[in-house]
């Protein structure tokens, strides 16, 4: 149940931005990012920088930075994020602030190059889960092993588990 009310959530959504259409097909490339804390993005944009060094993907840099040191802003390419209390083009500052990045802002300039639709990059990040306990597919059973009952129990006992 939950699930489809996120569906008719981010379709919503998407129905609610008309002035993002892109070339007018109706059609948008969807993807969604979902993690832990490095997929918030704990990358400084001080560090950009030292990407242009590099001989082999120095070039990136010119993707996202403009000559007159400003970042580059993609009008192709989408970003929400903090159930949409961050969103717009794609540009630095989708990570933990507005000096940091994630893995969005690559990917997001990467798939705003391949495709000619535009891209909605829905991003989503949570700290101290595991792949083990919270992201467990329904389909995998019970857990294989016994944890500790006391941390199961404060984490919500075993109806809690693949939550996320």
């Amino acid at each position: 149940m939950a699930s489809r009310w996120k569906l008719l959530v981010v379709a919503a959504w998407l129905s609610a931005c008309p002035a993002w259409a892109g070339d007018g097909n109706g059609k948008v490339k969807v993807f969604i990012l979902a993690g832990q804390s490095n997929m918030e993005g704990l990358g400084h944009t001080r560090t950009l920088a030292h990407l242009g060094d590099d001989p082999q993907y120095g070039g990136l840099l010119k993707k996202i930075r403009n000559d007159d040191g400003s970042w580059v802003t993609r009008d192709d390419v989408f970003v929400r994020f903090r159930g949409g209390k961050t969103t717009g083009p794609l540009s630095v500052g989708f990570g933990a602030n507005q000096e940091f990045v994630g893995p969005e802002l690559m990917f997001g300039v990467v798939m705003g190059d391949v495709f000619q639709d535009p891209v909605l990059l829905i991003k989503t990040a949570w700290g101290g889960k595991d792949l083990h306990f919270d992201f467990r597919p329904p389909g995998a059973g019970r857990l294989p092993y016994p944890i500790d009952p006391e941390a199961l129990a404060q984490r919500g006992g075993e109806q809690i588990v693949g939550d996320c």
